[in-house]
């Protein structure tokens, strides 16, 4: 279901064919049953059933709605005790447009906010043993900061940049849903990740293009 999540988010974020997809399935559904049969073992195919739809992938886009961001997610206590960090990393996510794994693979340095337009350069780069790669060369942009934004970047500045959760987004991302439920933030059913789409639905509607 991971692999299935990950490959709908392709086909939204990146324009990725439903087929693309589906044959992926396909092919890794042929070596389960060549190891299943070889092994003579009596279980049900994981990947008979994963291929995607249309419908699967109207069904994958519902967001937060801008209401509920500036009514719940930016409330003050919204996020209750939740460690400070996660809490921040989270306030930029709603309006930076960046994906998690982008945030949280970026260095102090990459904060620029003495600047004309304050912003976050996402980029590659390589520190020591770890080589940080972006998921599409398109990724590589830089994001201005204001209001909300600008605040919660000082902030992790004067914290010495992004630290408990450096390069571990799976970690982030497994905390912020749970505190989301316990604190009843979740409009949705959706993880955090979908703020993304929260913002490409505003810029449609504001009438900026693809």
């Amino acid at each position: 279901m991971k692999l299935r999540e990950w490959w709908m988010e392709c086909v939204v974020d990146e324009r990725k064919k439903p087929s693309a997809a589906n044959k992926d399935f396909t092919h890794l559904s042929k070596i389960f049953s060549t190891w299943r049969d070889l092994k003579q073992e009596q279980l049900a195919n994981p990947f008979l059933q994963l291929r995607l739809a249309q419908n699967d992938l109207q069904d994958h886009r519902p967001s937060f709605s801008r209401d509920w961001i500036k009514t719940v997610l930016l409330a003050p206590d919204a996020f209750g005790v939740t460690n400070e960090e996660a809490m921040l990393v989270f306030r930029l996510l709603i309006k930076a447009r960046l994906r998690p794994s982008e945030l949280l693979g970026v260095k102090l340095e990459h904060f620029v906010l003495e600047h004309e337009v304050p912003h976050i350069c996402v980029e590659e780069y390589s520190d020591g043993v770890i080589k940080r790669k972006l998921k599409t060369k398109w990724s590589e942009r830089e994001i201005p900061l204001f209001g909300v934004l600008l605040d919660a970047a000082k902030r992790i500045v004067t914290m010495g940049g992004v630290q408990a959760y450096h390069l571990k987004a799976d970690r982030w991302g497994a905390l912020s849903n749970k505190v989301m439920v316990e604190c009843k933030l979740k409009e949705t059913e959706r993880p955090p990740y979908s703020l993304r789409h929260s913002f490409e639905e505003s810029m449609l509607e504001s009438g900026v293009d693809h």
